[in-house]
């Protein structure tokens, strides 16, 4: 199986410039490379990634100019105005930070997730009027993945000016405008 596994600080391999030719291989199979700072020293057979799950949190949405920050479980209701949001998500994790990558779905709308890179905002413009569930899902490998345990839940009302009762309404004041 050829697979690339490449490890940082988070996983105690020091740092800076790794000479080229400054490496070897023992007759018992454990590999030293040496580098500016010292050199690291292992077995690749027992070399194994720590594999955890990410806990990924609904942090905040931006409603027009309001920011709401979320805790727990939310269910908005929005009128339709209000049509475009930008929900925020992270996930906390001191030692692999700058590897998480995100993707989200937005249930009701998207037809797939986005992959969104390290980006911790979605952000969605005139969604028409509906039932939504905004999932945010991190990953440090790109193969499994782990979704928030609490989706954002919001409701887009429907305009007045879309409503059958309005519409009713114009139809009858134009056809009386028409027979008077």
């Amino acid at each position: 199986k050829n697979l690339v596994e490449a490890f940082g600080a988070g996983e105690g391999v020091l740092q800076g410039n790794h000479k080229i030719a400054a490496y070897y291989k023992s007759p018992e199979n454990e590999i030293f490379i040496g580098g500016e700072d010292g050199f690291n020293y292992f077995f690749p057979d027992k070399v194994s990634p720590q594999q955890y799950p990410l806990k990924v949190f609904n942090t905040s949405i931006q409603i027009a100019d309001s920011l709401i920050m979320i805790s727990g479980k939310v269910d908005l209701s929005l009128p339709g105005e209000y049509s475009t949001v930008a929900p925020n998500y992270l996930t906390v994790d001191l030692n692999m930070a700058g590897f998480i990558q995100y993707r989200y779905k937005l249930i009701g709308f998207d037809t797939g997730y986005v992959y969104a890179g390290r980006q911790r905002q979605a952000r969605y413009t005139n969604l028409p009027a509906g039932n939504y569930s905004f999932v945010a899902e991190a990953s440090l490998s790109g193969n499994t993945w782990y979704a928030s345990n609490q989706p954002l839940e919001f409701t887009i009302a429907q305009v007045f000016w879309k409503q059958w009762w309005f519409i009713l309404l114009i139809a009858v004041l134009a056809i009386s405008a028409v027979y008077s």
